[in-house]
């Protein structure tokens, strides 16, 4: 698969400093309509289900099915024809990460590894990663950041999307990271509305990124300053915000137990 470059201009980051926005969700400099965004979401999940293994295991697909359509219906903003597919791994080329974020791509589709099913505890610390993917999507920050790259008229370069928005391989400018940073704490907030919206404990996609983004080694790592994600303590902490503000004493489901699904994942043959 060829990506595009994602080179953000220096605009403001003030609106997304506490990982939302003042503006209806999506909304900002956008040069993608909403028919040629989910165009372009389904011509790159073609390549997706071409270059990557899916999961023949009716159990696995209908679960995060399932789970994805009671999250998405919880979303805000456009509705995006949003599909769930469980993948044994990404395309060849493109590394884990050790968050095992799920691939959103534009427009709607979203791919779940196995490592990220695996990792996750609880339903509700899958549905967390999921909301946090739907708020990528939701909040369009895939088109929004090409926009950004054809406002500077910036030529097209390979690059790998792990995980929600573009990701450049190899050194990142500042001016991305920083964008890149707003959008996962942006994302990480729509992903605590969608959550309790639906009936999943939203502390629980604090506890996952708790345990599983891992720490600088040491307080002054460069890791900390280059990282795609913002420091989990800062997620953490915004996350924790945002759950302070819903109604106190709310009843939440336990979900699914995930343990069949998790079974049913290590029981296919390898890749």
């Amino acid at each position: 698969m060829r990506f595009r470059l994602v080179i953000l201009l220096p605009l403001p980051l003030a609106a997304f400093a506490q990982g939302q926005s003042s503006k209806p969700i999506g909304d900002g400099i956008n040069f993608c309509s909403l028919d040629k965004e989910i165009a372009s979401g389904e011509r790159l999940a073609t390549d997706v289900r071409r270059e990557s293994k899916l999961f023949e295991s009716d159990l696995v697909q209908d679960f995060v099915a399932r789970l994805g359509r009671q999250l998405a219906a919880q979303t805000p903003g456009a509705r995006f024809p949003y599909s769930f597919t469980a993948i044994q791994d990404l395309p060849a080329g493109i590394p884990d990460d050790p968050t095992h974020e799920a691939m959103a791509l534009p427009g709607g589709p979203i791919f779940i590894r196995a490592s990220l099913i695996l990792q996750a505890e609880n339903t509700t610390e899958l549905a967390g990663m999921l909301a946090h993917a739907i708020g990528h999507v939701a909040a369009r920050h895939c088109t929004r950041s090409l926009t950004r790259v054809d406002l500077m008229q910036i030529e097209s370069w390979t690059v790998l999307p792990p995980f929600g928005c573009w990701v450049v391989q190899g050194a990142m400018p500042m001016g991305y990271l920083q964008f890149q940073h707003a959008f996962e704490r942006q994302a990480d907030y729509f992903a605590v509305q969608i959550m309790a919206q639906a009936g999943y404990d939203p502390a629980a996609l604090a506890a996952y990124v708790n345990r599983v983004q891992p720490p600088p080694k040491r307080r002054n790592d460069t890791s900390r300053s280059f990282s795609p994600w913002p420091p989990a303590e800062e997620r953490i902490k915004l996350m924790q915000k945002e759950i302070a503000k819903l109604l106190p004493g709310q009843a939440y489901s336990a979900g699914d137990q995930i343990e069949p699904i998790q079974a049913a994942v290590r029981s296919l043959p390898a890749k």
